[in-house]
Formats: C-alpha cells, structure tokens, sequence
C-alpha cells in the first residue's frame, strides 16, 4: 500500500494561505484559472527558466495523489492527451504526399533497399514522433533476462526500428481504411 505524502509544513500552510487569497483576490475562481494565466504570461521563461513548468505541477500531481482511485485520474488525463496527439500525428502522416503510394510505384527493390525503407522511416520520424517514442519506449524496455543479468541484448534499437517501421506502416494502413498503400 503507498503511503500518504507527508502533511505541509505550518510554514507551507502560511504560504499556501497566502497563495490561495491572492488567486481569490485576483478573481481566479481556481487556481487553474491563474495556471492557465500564469503560463500564457509572456513571463513565465525568467521564472521557470529551463524546465517547463506544466510537467513539473503533473509530476507533483501523479506523485501526491493520495491513495485510491484517485491515482488513476492524472494517468487518464495524459492517456488522453496522448491519444488526441496521435490522432493528430496520424492524420498529417496519412494525408502526406510522400507517403502516397500508388500500387504500381511499389517495387521489389524499393521495399528492399535501404534508400526506400530510410526514407519512409525519415517520414514517420518527422511525422509521427510522439508515436515513435511510444513504440519504441516499449520494444527497448529491459525484459526480464536483460533485468537479472544486468545486458542489454546486441541489436535490440536496431531490431526495435524495424518492427517500427513495420507497426507504424500497418497502422496508418489500417487508420487509411486501406484507401491508400499508406
């Protein structure tokens, strides 16, 4: 069972208080309200400077949620967001020009060489990138025998790009109704 986060600090507290009354005294309904505010001000780079400030309060988010079903909700939250960029990514990548096919263009030797497959790879990469970094985040991913013995398998991120390539190009078939070779 995980345990609960510790409690705020009195000194915290005053400061959350503090925070709290500004945003109600600004007409902030919520603290959303001054997030969204805060980072569409054209000065939120001096005081984030190089992190970025949405992923650090997600991370705050997904390791404070206290125990229970309330665990899941920041998960579903960038589950969907990352289905709405895919869905995004997907439709740009079948509706390019360079990925239409026709059946008579398609070779033996286009398919074969690595001029043809690089460049389709190239396409997807530029593309469909949030899609790439999933896929291959899974295919990479240490297994168990990798795990106990402490190696990563020879070849596995070359293994990992061809299957890539291989799933990339059955999904955008598959998203395209077959309409088109890709």
């Amino acid at each position: 069972m995980d345990a609960d986060p510790p409690a705020p600090s009195s000194s915290s507290k005053k400061d959350i208080r503090s925070v709290t009354d500004y945003i109600r005294e600004r007409g902030w309904r919520f603290a959303n309200d001054f997030f969204v505010d805060f980072f569409r001000s054209s000065e939120v780079a001096p005081v984030c400077g190089n992190t970025f400030g949405p992923e650090r309060i997600l991370d705050v988010w997904t390791d404070s949620v206290p125990a229970g079903g309330a665990r899941a909700k920041p998960n579903s939250i960038v589950t969907a967001k990352a289905v709405k960029m895919l869905v995004k990514e997907s439709t740009a990548a079948i509706q390019n020009p360079e990925l239409k096919i026709s059946a008579p263009g398609l070779t033996i030797p286009f398919l074969t060489t690595d001029f043809g497959l690089r460049k389709i790879y190239d396409i997807y990469m530029t593309l469909l990138l949030c899609l790439f970094f999933v896929l291959n985040a899974l295919l990479t991913a240490p297994n168990n025998y990798e795990h106990w013995n402490a190696t990563e398998k020879p070849g596995k991120a070359d293994s990992a790009s061809q299957a890539i390539l291989i799933v990339i190009s059955i999904l955008l078939y598959k998203r395209n109704r077959g309409t088109d070779t890709f």
